[in-house]
């Protein structure tokens, strides 16, 4: 049954690190019992553990993201797995492919704060201002807080204007100003519209 399996493949996991110190060969076993879906809920805590021990956090993100995409649609492992591969992704500085799998947790959690906050970090850290402008509006949609949504407008209607999108600089510009009318607003959107 696959309780003994999971069972069985903890005890050869145990004396693979605890009886032989083959602490590599452990986490290769529990990588295996991972992707063959053997409990993942109680093998995921060993699994990170075992990563730590031996530095395999790139092979535990890209067994993360695998799964995630093996699982089927509205499966609920997969944002979490997702999450943790990007956070892992981070971790080890892989930038491009943290963003990329931020944005793919995102097709799933469109208003995912965590994965919103993340890709706007990474795309200031890129200069990316196309992307960026994007999340900060997204984020600026989300914010519930005046002076927050108002400092994201500004913030994105910045980055649209990098990005070389006047209009929609200009949209982001309209919205700081209804939240509050500032001079910074109006000479602004005084220059878009110069152009």
């Amino acid at each position: 049954t696959a309780s003994e399996r999971a069972r069985l493949s903890a005890e050869i996991r145990a004396i693979l690190e605890r009886d032989m110190g083959q602490t590599q060969a452990a986490f290769m076993s529990a990588l295996k019992a991972f992707t063959d879906g053997l409990d993942r809920e109680s093998v995921q805590p060993e699994l990170e553990r075992l990563a730590r021990e031996t530095g395999s956090f790139e092979e535990l993100a890209e067994i993360f993201e695998t799964t995630s995409s093996e699982l089927e649609a509205g499966h609920p492992r997969q944002v979490p797995l997702l999450r943790r591969a990007g956070e892992l992704r981070e971790q080890l500085g892989e930038t491009d492919d943290a963003a990329r799998v931020w944005r793919a947790l995102l097709e799933y959690e469109p208003q995912d704060r965590q994965a919103l906050d993340c890709l706007g970090k990474l795309y200031e850290k890129s200069q990316n201002a196309r992307n960026l402008s994007e999340v900060y509006a997204k984020q600026a949609a989300l914010a519930s807080d005046p002076a927050a949504r108002l400092e994201l407008l500004i913030k994105a209607a910045g980055a649209f204007e990098s990005a070389g999108d006047d209009a929609q600089a200009i949209d982001a510009w309209k919205a700081a100003f209804a939240i509050k009318r500032s001079m910074k607003a109006l000479v602004a959107l005084d220059q878009l519209y110069g152009k």
